[in-house]
């Protein structure tokens, strides 16, 4: 579908979910494109069409909308969240399309088709709208941090009873931990010569070398990928090939469960201080945890197994970060699950269609069941004994 098309595009009543996700893939939402503020004016224009009430913000150029029932709520019962930006991805990866039961492109897992979800709820429900006290929060900067959508939202008053973030997890378990991640430059000075006199020289690619020798060993990896993990995403050195470089830079990723940070950071330093190289920090996400026993978690679970007759007990681990982090540091319960799909980042991004419409139906249930304004804010208490979750640790080893 051509841009001119989708920015004069008509919403339909009763636009089916294959539709509606196709025409988000359509919109190239990745960094630096004007269409993630077609793609958000889409969604806002169909969700006040249908009598949500929708507030527009832009910080440091990335757009975001919150849309809720009651008009002027900060705090919903529920709130709803996504992110329309995707990482970047070929032309034909905007095309959505349908093989063998399954929606392919850029986005439909990672993550369009929760806004697609939440847009369609919506659509369902507008007759009984007044009934209900729900909010959408949908930004354009999560690939990148999101610092300047979900957080920049929190710092200026929003919140929720409970936020719903299809953004991580698989295949319906729900996120118990999320792990954090440090980005940090490694650099290391030396002096420069020629190819053939090394010994004249002091080479600092040497170090750079040598310290990520001893950091592998000091890291190993576990063979369940829960322990802290560093890998090596950069490195540079040299400005000729028959010269001893007098600088050199790597840069790693380095990924851990909570509590673990402050033990890393000290471990990584003394072996910095023993090579002889600096270490600077370019980006801390903090890791997740989460309560598993709670009265949200619960309500979703049941709603889950009401519609497809099972639900997942063990709860999970996810290496990556999301916008949970801000959320949950702000002290909402924050459900992070999602059906069955994968390959997001890649050329063949996946969701299957049979639970994507089971999901779809999983969200209006959950909404149905604790956002109604004249619910109590309490509607159903478990017990821990009621919990099956998977032992997890709650800091990384080595």
């Amino acid at each position: 579908m051509s841009q001119s098309l989708l920015d004069c595009a008509i919403i339909i009543s009763n636009m089916t979910m294959e539709e509606l996700l196709r025409q988000l893939v359509a919109y190239q939402t990745v960094e630096g494109d004007e269409s993630k503020n077609a793609a958000l004016k889409f969604i806002a224009d169909y969700l006040s069409e249908r009598g949500m009430h929708v507030e527009h913000f832009k910080e440091n150029g990335y757009g975001a909308l919150v849309a809720t029932t009651i008009p002027g709520q900060k705090h919903p019962k529920v709130m709803l969240a996504a992110h329309v930006d995707v990482v970047s991805a070929s032309l034909k990866s905007f095309t959505m399309r349908k093989k063998q039961g399954k929606f392919y492109g850029r986005g439909v897992f990672d993550m369009k088709f929760a806004i697609a979800t939440f847009m369609r709820v919506v659509d369902r429900l507008q007759p009984t709208l007044s009934q209900y006290d729900f909010g959408i929060m949908i930004t354009s900067d999560e690939e990148i941090g999101g610092v300047s959508g979900v957080k920049y939202l929190l710092d200026h008053g929003y919140g929720a009873d409970v936020c719903l973030l299809p953004d991580g997890a698989d295949d319906w378990h729900i996120e118990a931990q999320a792990k954090g991640g440090w980005n940090v430059r490694v650099s290391a000075s030396g002096k420069s010569s020629h190819g053939s006199r090394p010994w004249e020289g002091e080479s600092a690619a040497d170090k750079i070398i040598d310290f990520m020798t001893a950091t592998k060993r000091e890291f190993p990896p576990s063979p369940d990928h829960t322990d802290t993990t560093v890998v090596l995403t950069g490195l540079q050195a040299g400005k000729s090939w028959n010269q001893v470089p007098g600088h050199a830079e790597a840069t790693l990723d380095i990924r851990y469960l909570n509590g673990a940070y402050p033990d890393i950071r000290r471990r990584l330093r003394i072996l910095a201080k023993t090579h002889d190289v600096s270490l600077h920090t370019n980006a801390h996400i903090e890791a997740v945890y989460q309560d598993m026993d709670s009265r949200h978690i619960y309500n979703w679970e049941r709603v889950v197994k009401s519609v497809r007759g099972e639900t997942m007990n063990e709860y999970t681990l996810s290496f990556g970060a999301s916008d949970a982090r801000f959320l949950v540091a702000q002290g909402i319960p924050t459900i992070v699950t999602r059906p069955k799909g994968g390959g997001h980042h890649g050329e063949n991004e996946w969701i299957d269609e049979a639970e994507l419409d089971q999901f779809e139906a999983c969200v209006q249930q959950y909404i149905q069941a604790v956002a109604k304004t004249t619910q109590p804010t309490t509607v159903d208490q478990p017990t821990k004994t009621r919990y099956n979750t998977t032992k997890l640790p709650e800091t990384a080893t080595s």
